[in-house]
């Protein structure tokens, strides 16, 4: 008989529901002009994936914003690349965020992986000191 152990049964789970919402994409214009309020909300730090024109993706953190256009920057196969992308270039933007119920669920993941390790210590020392008399 194959004995499951309890702190896999209450992992699997959390772990399951932590990668289910971990950030949203919310989709901009492209924005024109500086005073654009979808302009606005590209700031420097945020993730953000690029659509061109020519359907081309560019992901990654944007590092300067300018009336010209955006830079972009992301750790490659040949170290931190910086990549700056024409405003005419963009078709759209779209901003990688965290919710609110994905920290929610970082902060509860955690907390219940860290019981569950406390727990099975004690289960395990438990275990081991009955055999012993």
């Amino acid at each position: 008989m194959v004995k499951c152990r309890p702190w896999i049964l209450l992992l699997l789970p959390l772990l399951v529901l932590h990668l289910t919402g971990c950030t949203t994409a919310r989709e901009l214009s492209l924005p024109g002009a500086t005073d654009d309020p979808a302009h606005a909300s590209v700031k420097v730090g945020k993730r953000v994936t690029v659509h061109l024109v020519d359907g081309e993706k560019i992901t990654g953190d944007v590092l300067a914003v300018t009336p010209d256009g955006l830079t972009l920057g992301k750790a490659g196969n040949y170290g931190w690349q910086e990549t700056p992308v024409a405003a005419e270039r963009i078709d759209r933007i779209e901003i990688h965020e965290v919710t609110d119920f994905a920290r929610a669920m970082l902060v509860v993941t955690g907390v219940a992986i860290v019981v569950t390790l406390i727990v099975g210590a004690m289960y395990a020392s438990a275990l081991s000191g009955m055999g012993t008399t």
